[in-house]
């Protein structure tokens, strides 16, 4: 390999960690938005739940469209 291959391929290795840095990054966010998905389910169906439930004294409410 002659000096404008080696730079290249030294590039090409520095962006390949990179990529992978932010695929990492990206596979994290992807897991804690799915937690938040599921938490924010889990509390839409619990407020739905005592919205219905006439012994809570909670009454139900619709918001304005």
């Amino acid at each position: 390999m002659n000096k404008q291959q080696k730079k290249l391929q030294k590039e090409l290795e520095a962006q390949k960690v990179e990529e992978n840095k932010h695929q990492d990054e990206l596979t994290e966010d992807a897991k804690e938005l799915e937690k938040i998905s599921t938490k924010t389910a889990s509390l839409v169906k619990k407020v739905s739940k005592l919205r219905n439930d006439p012994t809570t004294g909670v009454m139900a409410y619709t918001p304005k469209k």
